[in-house]
């Protein structure tokens, strides 16, 4: 069954009948283009396009990417409904980014895709993961495997190698390498490149390229042209090697290795010196009784600062001091070791420091005339009224204040932390309303072979300005939302930016059961469920959480679909408060509300389905008085089937707002042209859609020597002096970072170690530090890196690229992006001229040279770096 869907799919795709004698190939696995050898791949099948006359040979390459689902044509085609498939003969599903898909690029500049007469090699790619659901095959992946005749895993490098091991498990040859770690265990079982043994190991260790795809495409030559017979044998080898891997015979290795690790204790036992004795000894209870059981308290250390430091502590209190160059080179005067070590966190630093220090800074002139002058710069700042405008609620999922406060994991985050500045400068009344992540976004590792590790690491809250908000009667105010069959709680902490104030919402509390308190754990993670209690969390308990500090504001600025809730909830209110109708609620509700989207990319866009909906929401629509079809619609296009399926948060927020603005001139003609069918009947260029260009705060990212400067009137030979300074403070920070990874990880550092041998403030370095995310096209630049070499090898000054940025923890695509920059950065044409930074925040913004950014056309428009 298996291998007859095979050939249905290759027939109806490449327009002529493949008969059972078909060589049919398959390379299957994670979408890392050099590691896995998907590379080496492909370039034995253009060797083979070249010299292969024989019977026709159909390689199938199974890597899930990002798709948005099955071919429609493909499927009629194969399914006889008399629909003519004459579209893209690669693929089978739809890729989301083809136009940045390195399989598809490789395999077309490699001439496989010729229809030419005679032509004997086709190709045929599905990225998607084979769990018999796919709308194509419709089998898992260990149903279709016995299919073929052939698997390739040329891999540069694999720990094991469970593919190929399961390969011959299914009676399938199959071709590895000797950097496998099952290919390094055949070599001392079998000859190594003769495939009637049922598997072939190519030595690859740093063997070029072309010398591994030639030794594929003969043992792939030398296959086809075995005898039924020969292939018959070639399978029973297989499933015979795959024996020697049986767990019932490597457990005989784990008995042996913990037997050694036991007998080696046992015979250390007699070097001990002494055996402990433990002695009990009474413990007065408090109450004159003697316990022998401890009871255990929690104890808070707090470092109690002189009283002459009390400007210190209304300093470090607010997050003001973030963007004032001359109140962080006061913390830095304070210790400057410490400083550097605490990443930055004026209240980490204090809690390292010793009292003897603190006395010395105390009789310290220099410092003290230092900090009553930033006191007094912050006294003013503070002291200024707000501007007599509307009050605006500013609601978004993350706000990127500076890195030691992980809230924030990209330019959303980044847009709504400068607002709040910029808005606490200019004196305008704007509160934020978020989410408090215990864990943040994530702390990003990369292994030596490139494969990104997302480690979660506990904020400790103590160590921030974030404050508990009392009511009057002293209690810590939380907020409750209804869940199915419980009630949610979240206390409300405010952060001080300035003059504006950001209120942050925490699960993490004993009133909730375990998995609630987790509902707070993490920015954009778990999965749809827990993102759909977030976004309730943030919108309607936002809303509940402003009323219970008496805040009212005039304005609700929604930043992203996100935060959509929240306008429910005011709908309810104003019915239940007011006795409004639904229809004037809304009417209401849409009167304050700001809308602003950021991005034309469907994952940006968050739809939820309407079963989980329901089971969350259930109770809203008799709360509204109004149908739950009705509740549907409003995130839904207008004129939809009576039969919903999903729920849009971003169009909840278009029907509920009375303005929709962009983030960039280009950007609201997408918008326009996105959202037009909200509003049947009216032109594209009469939609109630503008745009408001992305700005940015610019205390916090321009370099304290610019802004001291008059840049319109230095002479070019100072502004010139000023960047190559700026350019040597980054370098510097680059080796820091760099050794410091030594000692944590030394053949990470060895593997890296001569990438600083063309780093001088001579060099031009390019740099693209963002999200990593296939639209954002982070490896554009290498698509052909033949050209790039002859440019830099012409170029009279060394260049260099720093690339820096996470890929989300369940984005493959991004993250084999990070893989391959990676595996290039250590090959010998790029070794010293590209590097890739882990772990990128807030910081890396400052002091670069040159910025390169490549976004898909309407993927990326605006551009906040």
């Amino acid at each position: 069954m298996a291998r007859k869907i095979l050939l249905d799919v290759a027939s109806a795709m490449k327009g002529k009948a493949f008969g059972s004698n078909t060589l049919l190939l398959l390379k299957s696995g994670r979408y890392e283009y050099h590691n896995k050898g998907i590379d080496a791949f492909i370039d034995a099948l253009a060797l083979l396009k070249e010299q292969h006359s024989g019977r026709d040979i159909v390689a199938f390459i199974f890597i899930p990417a990002g798709q948005t689902g099955f071919r429609k044509d493909l499927w009629s085609a194969i399914n006889g409904q008399g629909q003519t498939f004459n579209g893209n003969s690669l693929l089978t599903h739809n890729l989301m980014d083809a136009g940045m898909d390195v399989i598809s690029e490789s395999v077309e500049k490699a001439g496989l895709l010729s229809d030419k007469n005679g032509n004997k090699v086709h190709v045929i790619y599905s990225p998607v993961y084979l769990n018999g659901q796919d709308g194509i095959y419709n089998l898992s992946y260990y149903d279709l495997l016995p299919g073929f005749d052939l698997t390739v895993f040329p891999s540069y490098y694999e720990p094991w190698g469970y593919t190929p091991q399961e390969s011959v498990a299914f009676y399938v040859p199959t071709v590895t390498t000797d950097n496998a770690g099952f290919g390094d265990f055949l070599i001392g079982n079998m000859p190594l490149n003769d495939i009637q043994n049922g598997a072939a190991v190519i030595i690859r260790g740093e063997r070029a390229l072309k010398d591994v795809s030639l030794d594929i495409a003969g043992i792939i030559s030398s296959f086809a042209a075995l005898t039924a017979e020969q292939v018959k044998m070639a399978r029973v080898s297989a499933h015979a090697l795959s024996n020697k891997t049986l767990w019932k015979q490597l457990m005989q290795q784990y008995k042996l290795a913990y037997s050694i690790a036991v007998n080696k204790t046992l015979s250390r036992k007699a070097s001990f010196s002494h055996e402990s004795t433990v002695h009990s000894f009474p413990v007065e209870s408090g109450n004159g009784q003697h316990v022998r059981e401890p009871r255990w308290h929690k104890i808070f250390v707090e470092t109690r600062l002189p009283a002459a430091f009390k400007p210190l502590e209304e300093i470090m209190d607010n997050f003001w001091w973030t963007w004032q160059p001359e109140a962080i080179d006061l913390f830095r005067y304070m210790q400057p070791e410490i400083w550097e070590i605490s990443a930055h966190n004026p209240f980490s630093m204090m809690e390292q420091m010793i009292a003897d220090r603190l006395e010395e800074l105390e009789n310290d002139k220099v410092f003290m005339d230092r900090l009553n002058a930033v006191y007094g710069k912050f006294s003013d700042y503070m002291s200024k009224p707000l501007q007599a405008a509307p009050e605006v609620a500013y609601l978004c999922s993350e706000f990127g204040i500076y890195s030691g406060l992980e809230q924030y994991s990209g330019g959303l985050g980044i847009l709504a932390g400068d607002l709040l500045k910029q808005a606490s400068d200019e004196g305008y009344p704007l509160i934020g309303v978020g989410l408090l992540y215990r864990y943040g976004y994530f702390k990003q590792e990369v292994t030596l072979h490139g494969e990104q590790i997302a480690a979660l690491e506990a904020q400790k809250f103590t160590c921030q300005p974030l404050h508990p908000v009392y009511d009057k009667q002293g209690n810590w105010i939380k907020v409750s939302i209804a869940l199915p069959g419980r009630t949610l709680y979240a206390q409300v902490r405010r952060a001080d930016v300035g003059r504006a104030r950001l209120f942050l919402l925490d699960t993490d509390i004993a009133e909730n059961r375990a998995d609630d308190r987790k509902i707070t754990s993490q920015l954009y993670g778990g999965d749809r469920e827990l993102r759909l209690k977030q976004e309730m969390l943030l919108g309607i308990g936002g809303i509940r959480m402003l009323q219970m500090l008496e805040l009212s504001p005039q304005i609700y600025h929604f930043n992203e679909g996100h935060v959509a809730f929240a306008s429910l909830e005011r709908i309810r209110m104003l019915m239940y408060d007011e006795n409004m109708a639904f229809a004037e609620a809304l009417e209401c509700v849409r009167a304050t509300t700001l809308f602003t989207t950021h991005t034309p990319v469907p994952a940006g866009h968050e739809i939820f389905s309407e079963e989980l909906l329901r089971s969350y929401l259930g109770h809203f629509a008799p709360l509204l008085n109004i149908s739950w079809e009705k509740l549907m619609q409003l995130g839904n296009w207008p004129n939809h089937s009576h039969t919903y399926h999903d729920f849009s948060m971003s169009l909840l927020a278009a029907n509920t707002s009375i303005q929709m603005n962009a983030v960039s001139r280009k950007h609201e003609w997408v918008s326009r042209h996105m959202f037009s069918r909200l509003w049947e009947g009216y032109g594209e260029d009469e939609l109630f859609i503008g745009h408001v260009t992305n700005g940015v705060h610019v205390p916090t990212w321009l370099a304290p020597s610019w802004q001291e400067a008059d840049v319109q009137d230095m002479p070019s030979e100072l502004l010139w002096e000023n960047h190559r300074k700026l350019k040597g403070e980054l370098i510097a920070e680059l080796k820091m970072r760099f050794y410091a990874v030594k000692a944590a990880d030394n053949r990470y550092y060895k593997r890296y170690a001569g990438f600083f041998d063309k780093i001088t403030e001579e060099a031009l370095i390019i740099t693209f530090a963002r999200r990593f995310v296939a639209y954002k096209r982070p490896g554009l630049l290498f698509s052909d890196t033949d050209r790039l070499l002859k440019i830099l090898n012409k170029s009279a000054v060394p260049v260099v690229f720093l690339f820096a940025g996470k890929a989300h923890p369940s984005d493959i695509a991004g993250q084999d992006e990070i893989s391959h920059l990676l595996n290039l950065s250590v090959s010998p044409e790029f070794r010293g001229k590209l590097f890739f930074l882990f772990n990128y925040d807030i910081e890396w913004h400052e002091s670069r040279h040159k910025w390169s950014f490549k976004p898909q056309y309407f993927g990326w428009l605006v551009g906040r770096s």
